[in-house]
């Protein structure tokens, strides 16, 4: 699991190695945090700590990548996060590892959590990356499936570096 953290007995991990928390699992911990803030429907950082923690995950050793899955996600620059969107931000932060942004970016943008992203979810990732692709360069790239997966994705970010 990413972050350093012990394996929380809600946690599977599918054929392809992507690891998913039950989503009773992430709602549980969100409710509790929110309850202990101010019971809007929202978290902010410091809440959702405070859930990570409670799920073994290794704050200290894992600041960086929280803040930066954080701060991807908070597209709004609200500060906060809705249930939705947190559990996005522990499917990221699970499969994230430090120092490779591409991944991080990649499981922040596949929603769905299927461990593939869509033509048009890679023109999002790439825009988040800074990177100049073109339509057809994606669609090359994708070697015209509708859907890749992270390792190809990294790969072809990569080069284009």
């Amino acid at each position: 699991m990413g972050c350093g953290q012990s394996t929380p007995k809600q946690l599977t991990v599918d054929s392809r190695g992507i690891q998913h928390l039950s989503d009773q699992y992430v709602e549980q911990f969100f409710n509790t945090a929110d309850a202990k803030g101010n019971s809007n429907g929202k978290i902010d950082i410091a809440e959702a700590s405070g859930a990570l923690t409670q799920i073994g995950i290794n704050i200290e050793k894992s600041k960086e990548l929280i803040q930066e899955c954080w701060e991807l996600l908070d597209k709004e620059q609200s500060k906060q996060a809705t249930l939705a969107e947190f559990k996005v931000f522990m499917y990221a932060l699970i499969n994230s590892e430090k120092g490779n942004k591409a991944r991080t970016i990649f499981f922040l943008c596949d929603k769905n959590q299927s461990g593939t992203i869509s033509v048009e979810e890679f023109k999002k990732v790439a825009i988040k990356l800074n990177k100049d692709l073109t339509e057809e360069q994606i669609i090359e790239a994708m070697h015209e499936k509708e859907e890749i997966g992270v390792e190809k994705f990294i790969k072809v970010v990569t080069k284009r570096i």
